[in-house]
């Protein structure tokens, strides 16, 4: 199950590149840092149909929404990235992720065919370990001095999936003359939990 909220930062009330700055809300996401924009349309991963977040605005900013977690496990954060280069500056565009105090940076280096149109959208993750009950995910800028950031899109947290349980935890529905099919009941039980728990892994 996903446990963000509006991953996809698709709430109304934006149009084109709108400018959000700190104490501000985009939905369930708060800015805490700086300014970011909301991009509208241009710049979007392509059949994307959310909004995209350039986490510089006028400068570098952060967003971040609390997520609820469970101590010492292990949480995967996925999300789109793409660098902006509207402008002239051609440094990379580095992006931090954060879940409470675990944090992994991402840079992106521009392509050498970036236009508004081909962006290169592409998968991030981190696996990232969760300490007390609830925490902030939290996406930061690390690229100061312009209003071309990194951008994000399509974000997503997933816990961690256990093993199957036990055999004998596995409820097997048996038809009522089950015994007119097989020689041995036990048998055909067992097996078919064997098979249901060999699907699983």
């Amino acid at each position: 199950m996903d446990l963000v909220r509006d991953g996809a930062f698709s709430s109304p009330g934006y149009a084109r590149t709108t400018l959000v700055r700190t104490q501000k809300k985009i939905g369930e996401w708060q800015v805490d840092l700086g300014d970011v924009d909301v991009v509208v349309g241009e710049y979007r991963p392509p059949g994307y149909r959310g909004n995209a977040i350039d986490l510089n605005g006028t400068r570098s900013g952060s967003i971040y929404q609390a997520v609820p977690v469970q101590p010492g496990l292990r949480y995967t954060v996925k999300f789109l990235a793409a660098g902006k280069w509207a402008g002239n500056d051609n440094r990379p565009r580095v992006v931090t992720v954060r879940l409470g105090k675990q944090k992994m940076t991402f840079s992106i280096a521009k392509p050498a065919d970036w236009s508004p149109s081909a962006v290169d959208w592409k998968w991030y993750t981190a696996d990232l370990l969760a300490q007390g009950t609830q925490a902030a995910l939290r996406f930061t800028s690390e690229t100061s001095r312009t209003a071309d950031g990194p951008m994000i899109a399509a974000v997503s947290l997933y816990a961690p999936q256990g093993p199957p349980g036990p055999l004998s935890s596995v409820p097997v529905p048996l038809p009522a003359d089950l015994e007119k099919y097989i020689a041995n009941r036990e048998r055909a039980i067992a097996l078919g939990k064997a098979l249901f728990w060999d699907m699983q892994v």
